[in-house]
């Protein structure tokens, strides 16, 4: 199974549903190329919302890391703003802890298209995967912490058209 993180508060909630439908859009990649892939941006989102539960990371420590535990690896979902998120930098420390493979996914181009139902509908995202340089992770993070930076980062197109 792979466990994906990625980065998700933000204070402008259309940022936030923007990184939950492209997480979605990736566990659908996986998904249909048979991968198993456990997501809490993607399960929890939802529910979140529906029941007003806490979005921050600190509520999900515990849940996250027993799915971490159980993963086979760590794919690391980097959006714009992955190098200042609290919660992925705490899930990447414990990918690393936990010895779990860690890979970055990037995603090339997910945009809606006309259906005959509503209108609209996503495609699925072409993705690329790449094994994970941990120390160019570890710099970005501590690189953002110190960022006021709200736009991408280097390498970090918004996507979604």
């Amino acid at each position: 199974m792979i466990y994906l993180g990625q980065p998700y508060s933000h204070d402008n909630p259309r940022v936030m549903e923007r990184r939950f439908l492209i997480g979605c859009g990736v566990m659908a990649a996986l998904a249909t190329r048979g991968v198993r892939v456990y997501a809490p941006i993607g399960h929890w989102h939802t529910p979140a919302q529906i029941f007003a539960m806490p979005t921050h990371a600190a509520f999900w420590q515990a849940d996250n890391l027993h799915m971490l535990t159980k993963a086979d690896e760590f794919h690391l979902l980097v959006l714009a703003g992955w190098d200042r998120s609290v919660g992925l930098k705490w899930e990447f420390e414990q990918a690393r802890r936990l010895l779990k493979p860690i890979k970055t996914v990037k995603v090339v181009s997910m945009q809606m298209q006309p259906n005959a139902n509503d209108g609209k509908q996503w495609t699925l995202p072409l993705i690329h995967i790449d094994e994970a340089n941990v120390d160019t992770l570890i710099r970005g993070f501590e690189h953002g912490a110190d960022s006021q930076q709200q736009g991408p980062g280097p390498g970090e197109a918004e996507v979604i058209t």
